[in-house]
């Protein structure tokens, strides 16, 4: 049996061509955010989603 292990990053613009050095690809480029009424007047944070693994255990596809 073999094991595969795929990693999740989240990151900020700034720090996305770091991630994509150590092997990371974009998966989401721009998270969205349901912070509620609330919090609504608040600045949202720009994160990205990278992902480093074998392609084949792609959960967003």
């Amino acid at each position: 049996m073999m094991l595969a292990w795929r990693s999740a990053v989240e990151a900020t613009p700034v720090a996305r061509r770091f991630y994509e050095q150590c092997g990371t690809k974009t998966q989401i480029e721009e998270m969205r955010f349901d912070i509620g009424e609330e919090s609504s007047t608040r600045r949202k944070p720009t994160l990205i989603l990278l992902m480093r693994g074998p392609e084949s255990l792609n959960v967003w596809a």
